[in-house]
């Protein structure tokens, strides 16, 4: 039966339970199984979605974040604008559950890539040491042109960081 969920973590208990059957004279219940499965650490969680980053890209992060770490709030980190866009998808909840452990949740068996095509919204923010600025709605996809028509409607340094130029202002993104 653990054979049965390492093999594939997606199968509902109901099927577990009839393959498990199948193989034995003496028939068990579908609530023995899940017993079991508890019993044994497994639990039905909600699948985890992974974001596509490309390992050179993991990688390059980890570095970036390693060589800033040890840098001062003031002078540097109180002058960083973090921004970010993000499309937030509008009417898809569809739920996958899966079989796991605790502790297992980033196993590649126990996760799987976000759908492809969906319909949304994509919205643009920031945020510093001081604050928040204020979310943009974009229509289509964000370039360094777009970025800077974002930038120049919103004002968003004045809501953000009011005590600083932009010449003063490191941009993480």
């Amino acid at each position: 039966m653990l054979r049965g969920v390492k093999a594939s973590r997606s199968t509902p208990l109901s099927d577990l339970t009839n393959t498990f059957n199948q193989s034995r004279n003496r028939s068990v219940s579908r609530r023995t199984v899940q017993r079991v499965l508890f019993q044994s650490g497994y639990h039905r969680w909600v699948i985890r979605k992974v974001i596509r980053i490309k390992h050179q890209n993991k990688r390059n992060r980890v570095a970036w974040c390693r060589g800033k770490r040890f840098l001062p709030v003031t002078g540097y980190w109180n002058k960083v604008i973090f921004s970010d866009e993000s499309k937030v998808d509008i009417g898809t909840d569809n739920r996958l559950y899966v079989w796991r452990r605790a502790g297992e949740e980033w196993m590649p068996q126990c996760t799987a890539p976000p759908p492809r095509k969906k319909f949304g919204v994509m919205i643009w923010g920031c945020l510093t040491f001081n604050g928040v600025g204020t979310l943009a709605f974009i229509n289509g996809t964000i370039n360094a042109k777009k970025y800077e028509e974002v930038m120049n409607e919103r004002q968003f340094v004045a809501s953000c960081c009011m005590a600083f130029s932009l010449r003063e202002l490191y941009f993480a993104r």
